[in-house]
């Protein structure tokens, strides 16, 4: 064992989960929508109690990422709350429209912040299309080129646009320091592509579900170095808490699940995980 891993092992709470809107769960599935103001004070004790559970199911770290540009005070408000969280900044494909210079200044200001670890989410989502698909293809480069020009990794959602965001990033280019295909649905085929640019690849708690055995045999290929967990909560609770608001607690169960279907310990995955996701993003 590396000194590195006999580190992690010691910690009381030694996993992360790589993404999740920890801005957005306060006050979700109880009438607030995208939930409330991190400076609201209810908003700050669920903040406190969601964190204390985290860590008591041995979850220490957290990545959040943002999606529209109201979301960046916030979440830049946690950032200097939460000792144990990171963030990502960006534009979401579904919030493409919105693409120009203010929201690229905005998100320039936001990923100066210390702790600001990654550009994203971004990429494509033809599922929805609630942006033109012509304009999640500029967002999306743009975005890119700010990872490059800021030595930042890229975090990348990407849905039925697999061949798109495969063009874009080798038009573009991968940022040098990588990044990571976030909550993976994706083909083996798309997996692999992936791993051959350089990215990482994260699953979240669809890869529990019962249907998703397909996933699972893409989470068994996945090389150990370039694996990620995570939640994305407040979605995608996994079993046994369906139809409930997610919570970064809860990646334990992806990694449960993902353990048992690569044939290792929890434990060892954890610990790959976790160090996967610091060297990803340069957290200790």
């Amino acid at each position: 064992m590396s000194s590195e891993d006999s580190r992690l092992a010691d910690g009381e709470a030694p996993w992360i989960d790589s993404h999740c809107h920890l801005d957005m769960l306060p006050g979700w599935g109880k009438g607030e929508g995208d939930g409330v103001g991190p400076d609201d004070a209810t908003c700050a004790s669920e903040i406190d109690d969601l964190v204390a559970r985290a860590r008591a199911a041995g979850v220490g770290r957290m990545i959040a990422a943002s999606c529209r540009p109201d979301e960046v005070p916030g979440l830049l408000h946690l950032l200097d709350r939460v000792p144990v969280l990171w963030s990502a900044f960006g534009l979401h494909p579904h919030e493409a429209r919105d693409w120009g210079p203010q929201v690229e200044d905005l998100l320039l200001r936001a990923l100066a912040h210390p702790k600001a670890v990654a550009v994203g989410e971004c990429g494509l989502d033809y599922h929805y299309d609630h942006s033109p698909r012509d304009l999640q293809q500029v967002a999306f480069a743009a975005q890119l080129r700010l990872a490059t020009r800021l030595d930042k990794p890229v975090v990348i959602h990407t849905r039925l646009a697999e061949e798109d965001t495969l063009r874009i990033l080798d038009e573009v280019g991968v940022p040098p320091r990588g990044g990571v295909l976030h909550c993976f649905t994706g083909t083996l085929a798309m997996a692999q592509a992936a791993v051959a640019r350089g990215l990482h690849v994260s699953f979240s708690g669809i890869a529990t579900f019962p249907k998703a055995a397909d996933l699972r045999e893409v989470a068994a290929w996945v090389p150990l170095d370039r694996i990620l967990v995570e939640t994305d909560a407040p979605f995608l609770a996994p079993p046994p808490y369906r139809g409930k608001r997610n919570e970064p607690a809860w990646v334990v169960r992806v990694l449960e699940v993902l353990a048992e279907v690569r044939g290792m310990s929890m434990r060892d995955l954890g610990l790959a995980a976790a160090r996967n996701t610091e060297r990803l993003y340069r957290i200790a």
